[in-house]
Protein backbone atom coordinates (compact mmCIF):
# COMPACT_ATOMS: atom_id res chain seq x y z
CA UNK A 1 0.00 0.00 0.00
CA UNK A 2 3.20 2.31 0.73
CA UNK A 3 3.83 1.39 -2.59
CA UNK A 4 0.71 2.96 -4.28
CA UNK A 5 0.96 5.98 -2.11
CA UNK A 6 4.49 6.92 -3.35
CA UNK A 7 3.25 5.99 -7.23
CA UNK A 8 0.57 8.72 -6.35
CA UNK A 9 2.25 11.47 -4.95
CA UNK A 10 4.84 10.92 -7.71
CA UNK A 11 2.65 10.89 -10.32
CA UNK A 12 1.10 13.87 -8.80
CA UNK A 13 4.36 15.90 -9.11
CA UNK A 14 4.50 14.87 -12.53
CA UNK A 15 1.18 16.52 -13.23
CA UNK A 16 1.93 19.49 -11.28
CA UNK A 17 5.32 19.77 -13.23
CA UNK A 18 3.30 19.62 -16.55
CA UNK A 19 1.24 21.73 -15.55
CA UNK A 20 3.48 24.84 -14.17
CA UNK A 21 5.83 24.45 -17.00
CA UNK A 22 2.54 25.63 -19.32
CA UNK A 23 1.45 28.36 -17.51
CA UNK A 24 -0.51 30.24 -19.84
CA UNK A 25 -2.61 26.99 -20.23
CA UNK A 26 -2.37 26.56 -16.13
CA UNK A 27 -4.15 30.29 -15.90
CA UNK A 28 -6.83 29.30 -18.18
CA UNK A 29 -7.54 26.17 -16.68
CA UNK A 30 -7.75 28.21 -13.10
CA UNK A 31 -10.16 30.53 -14.34
CA UNK A 32 -12.30 28.54 -16.33
CA UNK A 33 -14.10 27.01 -13.30
CA UNK A 34 -14.85 30.67 -11.93
CA UNK A 35 -16.34 31.78 -15.54
CA UNK A 36 -18.39 28.66 -15.61
CA UNK A 37 -19.73 29.13 -12.10
CA UNK A 38 -20.58 32.80 -13.00
CA UNK A 39 -22.69 31.63 -16.21
CA UNK A 40 -24.91 28.64 -14.37
CA UNK A 41 -25.35 30.93 -11.37
CA UNK A 42 -27.43 32.79 -14.16
CA UNK A 43 -29.84 29.73 -14.29
CA UNK A 44 -30.40 30.46 -10.65
CA UNK A 45 -33.32 33.01 -10.97
CA UNK A 46 -34.75 30.31 -13.52
CA UNK A 47 -34.68 27.60 -11.01
CA UNK A 48 -36.87 30.42 -8.99
CA UNK A 49 -39.14 30.95 -11.21
CA UNK A 50 -39.86 27.24 -11.59
CA UNK A 51 -40.35 27.20 -7.79
CA UNK A 52 -38.18 23.91 -7.43
CA UNK A 53 -37.78 24.54 -4.08
CA UNK A 54 -40.80 21.89 -2.79
CA UNK A 55 -39.11 19.37 -5.39
CA UNK A 56 -35.52 19.61 -4.69
CA UNK A 57 -36.29 20.37 -0.56
CA UNK A 58 -33.87 23.69 -0.73
CA UNK A 59 -34.08 27.10 -1.91
CA UNK A 60 -30.35 27.80 -1.94
CA UNK A 61 -30.32 27.07 -5.87
CA UNK A 62 -27.01 28.26 -6.45
CA UNK A 63 -25.26 26.02 -3.99
CA UNK A 64 -27.09 23.58 -5.36
CA UNK A 65 -26.38 23.78 -9.12
CA UNK A 66 -22.31 24.39 -8.17
CA UNK A 67 -22.21 21.47 -6.44
CA UNK A 68 -23.52 19.17 -8.96
CA UNK A 69 -21.15 21.29 -11.19
CA UNK A 70 -18.12 20.40 -9.52
CA UNK A 71 -17.89 17.28 -10.74
CA UNK A 72 -17.66 17.90 -14.24
CA UNK A 73 -13.93 17.99 -13.91
CA UNK A 74 -14.03 15.22 -12.17
CA UNK A 75 -15.92 13.28 -14.45
CA UNK A 76 -13.57 14.57 -16.66
CA UNK A 77 -10.11 13.17 -15.39
CA UNK A 78 -11.32 9.90 -13.59
CA UNK A 79 -12.79 8.82 -17.16
CA UNK A 80 -10.41 10.04 -19.45
CA UNK A 81 -6.98 10.27 -17.32
CA UNK A 82 -5.81 6.92 -17.62
CA UNK A 83 -7.04 6.74 -21.42
CA UNK A 84 -5.71 9.42 -22.20
CA UNK A 85 -1.85 8.98 -20.26
CA UNK A 86 -2.13 5.29 -22.31
CA UNK A 87 -2.79 7.16 -25.55
CA UNK A 88 0.27 9.48 -25.16
CA UNK A 89 2.09 6.46 -23.84
CA UNK A 90 1.39 4.78 -27.06
CA UNK A 91 2.03 7.37 -29.40
CA UNK A 92 5.32 8.37 -27.79
CA UNK A 93 6.62 4.74 -27.82
CA UNK A 94 6.56 5.17 -23.84
CA UNK A 95 4.18 2.02 -22.61
CA UNK A 96 6.73 -0.60 -23.29
CA UNK A 97 9.02 0.97 -20.90
CA UNK A 98 6.24 1.38 -18.15
CA UNK A 99 4.29 -1.87 -18.50
CA UNK A 100 8.21 -3.25 -18.11
CA UNK A 101 8.19 -1.82 -14.49
CA UNK A 102 7.25 -4.28 -11.36
CA UNK A 103 4.62 -1.83 -10.33
CA UNK A 104 0.89 -3.40 -10.62
CA UNK A 105 -0.09 -2.01 -14.16
CA UNK A 106 -3.47 -1.66 -12.34
CA UNK A 107 -2.20 0.48 -9.63
CA UNK A 108 -0.40 2.57 -12.17
CA UNK A 109 -3.42 3.22 -13.98
CA UNK A 110 -5.33 4.05 -10.52
CA UNK A 111 -2.56 6.56 -9.72
CA UNK A 112 -2.79 8.66 -12.76
CA UNK A 113 -6.55 8.56 -12.03
CA UNK A 114 -5.88 9.68 -8.37
CA UNK A 115 -3.60 12.24 -9.32
CA UNK A 116 -5.21 13.98 -11.88
CA UNK A 117 -8.39 13.88 -9.20
CA UNK A 118 -6.17 15.71 -6.36
CA UNK A 119 -4.33 18.48 -9.31
CA UNK A 120 -7.99 18.84 -10.47
CA UNK A 121 -9.64 19.47 -6.83
CA UNK A 122 -6.68 21.93 -5.30
CA UNK A 123 -6.39 23.86 -9.29
CA UNK A 124 -9.92 23.65 -10.45
CA UNK A 125 -12.68 22.27 -8.19
CA UNK A 126 -11.80 24.20 -4.92
CA UNK A 127 -13.84 27.45 -6.56
CA UNK A 128 -17.05 25.64 -7.53
CA UNK A 129 -17.01 23.93 -3.70
CA UNK A 130 -15.69 27.69 -2.18
CA UNK A 131 -18.96 29.31 -3.65
CA UNK A 132 -20.97 26.47 -2.81
CA UNK A 133 -19.92 26.77 0.48
CA UNK A 134 -20.23 30.22 0.72
CA UNK A 135 -23.74 30.63 -1.00
CA UNK A 136 -24.66 27.68 1.64
CA UNK A 137 -23.33 29.32 4.64
CA UNK A 138 -26.67 29.59 6.73
CA UNK A 139 -27.59 25.86 6.89
CA UNK A 140 -23.62 24.48 6.97
CA UNK A 141 -21.91 22.46 9.68
CA UNK A 142 -19.31 20.41 9.58
CA UNK A 143 -21.47 17.00 10.39
CA UNK A 144 -22.53 17.80 6.95
CA UNK A 145 -19.81 18.74 5.18
CA UNK A 146 -17.72 15.35 6.29
CA UNK A 147 -20.31 13.38 5.34
CA UNK A 148 -20.90 15.08 1.82
CA UNK A 149 -17.82 14.94 1.31
CA UNK A 150 -17.71 10.97 1.82
CA UNK A 151 -19.94 10.66 -0.40
CA UNK A 152 -18.17 13.32 -3.14
CA UNK A 153 -14.56 11.38 -2.43
CA UNK A 154 -16.74 7.76 -2.75
CA UNK A 155 -17.97 8.99 -5.89
CA UNK A 156 -14.96 9.84 -7.51
CA UNK A 157 -13.28 6.41 -6.58
CA UNK A 158 -16.57 4.56 -7.94
CA UNK A 159 -15.54 6.76 -11.48
CA UNK A 160 -11.69 5.89 -11.42
CA UNK A 161 -13.22 2.23 -11.63
CA UNK A 162 -14.81 3.04 -15.02
CA UNK A 163 -11.87 5.03 -16.11
CA UNK A 164 -9.35 2.11 -15.63
CA UNK A 165 -12.23 0.07 -17.64
CA UNK A 166 -11.77 2.57 -20.27
CA UNK A 167 -7.79 2.36 -20.41
CA UNK A 168 -7.78 -1.10 -20.88
CA UNK A 169 -10.32 -0.66 -23.85
CA UNK A 170 -7.66 2.23 -25.17
CA UNK A 171 -4.58 -0.55 -24.88
CA UNK A 172 -7.04 -2.64 -26.61
CA UNK A 173 -8.00 -0.66 -29.37
CA UNK A 174 -5.90 2.31 -29.22
CA UNK A 175 -8.65 5.27 -29.33
CA UNK A 176 -12.19 5.28 -27.93
CA UNK A 177 -12.36 9.12 -27.56
CA UNK A 178 -16.25 8.88 -29.16
CA UNK A 179 -17.04 6.43 -26.22
CA UNK A 180 -16.12 9.37 -23.69
CA UNK A 181 -18.59 11.68 -25.51
CA UNK A 182 -22.04 9.45 -24.87
CA UNK A 183 -20.32 8.86 -21.81
CA UNK A 184 -20.14 12.37 -21.05
CA UNK A 185 -23.93 13.47 -21.80
CA UNK A 186 -24.85 10.69 -19.90
CA UNK A 187 -23.30 11.85 -16.57
CA UNK A 188 -24.44 15.44 -17.11
CA UNK A 189 -27.95 14.98 -17.47
CA UNK A 190 -28.79 11.13 -16.17
CA UNK A 191 -27.89 12.22 -12.59
CA UNK A 192 -29.08 15.40 -11.68
CA UNK A 193 -25.42 17.31 -12.12
CA UNK A 194 -27.84 20.29 -13.74
CA UNK A 195 -31.74 19.33 -13.88
CA UNK A 196 -32.69 18.19 -10.68
CA UNK A 197 -34.11 14.20 -10.83
CA UNK A 198 -36.69 15.29 -8.82
CA UNK A 199 -38.49 17.18 -11.94
CA UNK A 200 -37.66 14.62 -14.63
CA UNK A 201 -40.14 11.49 -15.65
CA UNK A 202 -39.67 8.66 -13.92
CA UNK A 203 -37.70 6.79 -16.40
CA UNK A 204 -34.95 9.10 -16.23
CA UNK A 205 -34.86 8.58 -12.37
CA UNK A 206 -34.48 4.85 -12.95
CA UNK A 207 -31.83 4.80 -15.60
CA UNK A 208 -29.93 7.08 -13.22
CA UNK A 209 -29.85 4.35 -10.46
CA UNK A 210 -27.20 3.00 -13.20
CA UNK A 211 -24.84 5.91 -13.63
CA UNK A 212 -22.54 6.02 -10.48
CA UNK A 213 -22.44 9.97 -9.84
CA UNK A 214 -26.06 10.04 -9.07
CA UNK A 215 -25.96 9.08 -5.47
CA UNK A 216 -22.77 10.83 -4.56
CA UNK A 217 -24.69 14.04 -6.12
CA UNK A 218 -27.49 13.29 -4.00
CA UNK A 219 -25.85 12.22 -1.08
CA UNK A 220 -23.47 15.10 -1.01
CA UNK A 221 -26.19 17.93 -1.65
CA UNK A 222 -28.47 16.31 0.94
CA UNK A 223 -25.80 16.58 3.49
CA UNK A 224 -24.42 20.07 3.03
CA UNK A 225 -27.80 21.81 2.28
CA UNK A 226 -30.51 19.69 3.86
CA UNK A 227 -32.33 18.78 0.51
CA UNK A 228 -34.27 16.08 -0.57
CA UNK A 229 -32.94 13.40 -1.94
CA UNK A 230 -34.05 10.72 -4.87
CA UNK A 231 -34.26 7.96 -3.39
CA UNK A 232 -34.08 7.26 0.64
CA UNK A 233 -30.87 7.62 2.01
CA UNK A 234 -29.54 4.44 3.23
CA UNK A 235 -30.27 2.96 0.15
CA UNK A 236 -28.08 5.96 -1.84
CA UNK A 237 -25.50 4.80 0.15
CA UNK A 238 -25.62 1.37 -0.48
CA UNK A 239 -26.16 1.95 -4.10
CA UNK A 240 -22.84 4.15 -4.13
CA UNK A 241 -20.70 1.18 -2.07
CA UNK A 242 -22.13 -1.64 -4.43
CA UNK A 243 -21.28 0.73 -7.20
CA UNK A 244 -18.03 0.43 -5.70
CA UNK A 245 -16.92 -2.93 -5.52
CA UNK A 246 -18.87 -4.34 -8.65
CA UNK A 247 -17.25 -1.78 -10.88
CA UNK A 248 -14.17 -2.13 -9.36
CA UNK A 249 -14.32 -5.98 -9.32
CA UNK A 250 -15.13 -5.78 -13.22
CA UNK A 251 -12.40 -3.15 -13.54
CA UNK A 252 -9.85 -6.10 -12.75
CA UNK A 253 -10.72 -8.18 -14.57
CA UNK A 254 -11.19 -6.69 -18.02
CA UNK A 255 -8.24 -4.50 -17.44
CA UNK A 256 -6.13 -8.02 -16.43
CA UNK A 257 -7.74 -9.81 -19.95
CA UNK A 258 -6.89 -6.82 -22.06
CA UNK A 259 -3.78 -6.19 -20.58
CA UNK A 260 -2.89 -9.75 -21.59
CA UNK A 261 -4.38 -9.34 -24.91
CA UNK A 262 -2.38 -6.28 -25.44
CA UNK A 263 1.00 -7.74 -24.71
CA UNK A 264 0.27 -10.53 -27.52
CA UNK A 265 -0.34 -8.19 -29.89
CA UNK A 266 1.73 -5.51 -29.09
CA UNK A 267 1.23 -1.79 -27.56
CA UNK A 268 3.03 1.34 -29.63
CA UNK A 269 2.16 3.05 -32.80
CA UNK A 270 4.15 2.46 -35.55
CA UNK A 271 4.02 4.62 -38.62
CA UNK A 272 3.73 2.92 -42.14
CA UNK A 273 4.18 3.92 -45.32
CA UNK A 274 2.49 2.19 -47.56
CA UNK A 275 2.74 2.58 -51.56
CA UNK A 276 0.06 1.30 -53.43
CA UNK A 277 -0.78 1.29 -57.31
CA UNK A 278 1.13 4.64 -57.11
CA UNK A 279 0.20 6.34 -54.27
CA UNK A 280 1.52 6.72 -51.21
CA UNK A 281 0.39 7.13 -47.64
CA UNK A 282 0.46 6.64 -43.91
CA UNK A 283 -1.17 5.07 -41.84
CA UNK A 284 -1.36 4.45 -37.87
CA UNK A 285 -0.58 0.30 -36.98
CA UNK A 286 0.65 -1.34 -34.24
CA UNK A 287 2.96 -4.02 -35.01
CA UNK A 288 0.81 -6.91 -35.07
CA UNK A 289 -0.97 -4.81 -37.25
CA UNK A 290 1.95 -3.95 -39.32
CA UNK A 291 2.64 -7.57 -39.94
CA UNK A 292 -0.42 -8.49 -41.25
CA UNK A 293 -0.48 -5.73 -43.65
CA UNK A 294 3.11 -7.07 -44.89
CA UNK A 295 1.71 -10.48 -45.21
CA UNK A 296 -1.03 -8.78 -47.41
CA UNK A 297 0.44 -7.08 -49.25
CA UNK A 298 4.28 -9.03 -49.60
CA UNK A 299 5.19 -7.48 -53.26
CA UNK A 300 4.78 -3.38 -52.80
CA UNK A 301 6.83 -1.14 -51.31
CA UNK A 302 6.51 -0.43 -47.32
CA UNK A 303 8.88 0.84 -45.00
CA UNK A 304 8.97 1.92 -41.61
CA UNK A 305 10.90 4.46 -40.08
Amino acid sequence: MSEFFRLVGWMTWRRLAELFRYRMNLVWGVLSPLMWSAAFLLLVPLYSTMEMSSAIGTADYGAYLLLGLSMISFQSVALWGGSNNFNWELTTGLIDYSFSSPVSKYAYVESVIISDALVSLVLYDAPFLAVAFYLAARVLSLSGIAYGMTAYVLSILVLSQIGVTFSALTLLYKNVSNLFEFFNMAFQFLTGMIIPLQVLPGFVRVASVFVPLTFGIDLSRHYVLSSSTVFPVPLEWAGLLLQLIGLGLTSLLVFGFVESRARKNGFQYVRVRLARRGQAHWLTRSPRESALEQRDWPNEGKHTD
